[in-house]
C-alpha cells in the first residue's frame, strides 16, 4: 500500500526493492511467524530463499546456487496511519562448478521504511529503502512519495521517486534515476480492477538510459 504507482519494471519497484538488490525479492519462498497485534503493533519474522536457481550453459549443463534469506518487519497501524519498517538479509553459497553467472558467494542487505496516511479526501504514502547488493561494494538508496485521490468510483494517482547506486570505494554514481507516474484505477468488482499508468524513468548517471 506504500507504492501507489505501478510496480512493474522502471515503476515503483525501482525505489521499493531497488530492481533486484536482493535476488529472490523480499517475499518469495518464505515461512513467516507473525505476533498477535498489540495496541496496533505487530512483529513478523521470516526465513526463506529463492530456491535453487540455475544458470544454463551453451553445452546444456546447469549449475545452481542456494539462497538463504531472513527478514524482520515491525508494523504499526492505528486509524488512518500505517507504518512498517523491515530489514532483510540474504546470502548465497558458492555456486557449483560450471556456473558462469553466480560463481562466488555473496551477501546482500535491504532496509525498507514505508508509511501511509489517509486524509479522507486523499491518501499520502511514501517509501525509503537503502541496501548493499553485493558485500557492500555499492550503496543503493531509493525513495518515493505518492498521492491517491478518490473521485467517484475512480482513484487518481501521482507518484515521484529517485533511485541511486554509488560505489562504496570511489563514491561514483553508477545509477541516478528519477521517475514520475500518473494513473487511474477503477474497481469493477471485488476481484477485478481496471487501471492505466503513464510515466517516465530517466537515469542521469554516465551511461544511463531513459
Amino acid at each position: 500500500g506504500f507504492n501507489l504507482g505501478s510496480e512493474g519494471t522502471h515503476g515503483a519497484d525501482t525505489a521499493h526493492t531497488m530492481t533486484g538488490a536482493l535476488h529472490g525479492g523480499t517475499r518469495a519462498n518464505g515461512i513467516t511467524y507473525m505476533t498477535p497485534v498489540m495496541s496496533g503493533l505487530q512483529v513478523a519474522v521470516q526465513y526463506g530463499g529463492a530456491g535453487d536457481q540455475f544458470t544454463y550453459s551453451t553445452t546444456g549443463t546447469s549449475a545452481g546456487y542456494d539462497v538463504a534469506r531472513t527478514g524482520v518487519r515491525v508494523k504499526y497501524q492505528a486509524g488512518p496511519l500505517h507504518v512498517q519498517l523491515a530489514q532483510t538479509n540474504m546470502s548465497t553459497k558458492t555456486a557449483a562448478s560450471g556456473s558462469t553467472t553466480f560463481g562466488a558467494a555473496v551477501k546482500t542487505s535491504l532496509m525498507q521504511l514505508g508509511a501511509s496516511y489517509n486524509l479522507g479526501i486523499a491518501t499520502v504514502a511514501g517509501t525509503y529503502a537503502t541496501g548493499k547488493p553485493i558485500d557492500g561494494t555499492n550503496e543503493n538508496t531509493g525513495m518515493q512519495i505518492g498521492v491517491k485521490v478518490p473521485v467517484g468510483g475512480i482513484n487518481l494517482i501521482a507518484t515521484t521517486g529517485t533511485y541511486e547506486v554509488e560505489t562504496t570505494a570511489t563514491k561514483v554514481k553508477t545509477a541516478d534515476v528519477s521517475q514520475t507516474q500518473i494513473g487511474a484505477q477503477y474497481v469493477l468488482s471485488k476481484r477485478t480492477t481496471a487501471y492505466v499508468y503513464s510515466g517516465t524513468t530517466k537515469d542521469k548517471a554516465t551511461g544511463g538510459v531513459d
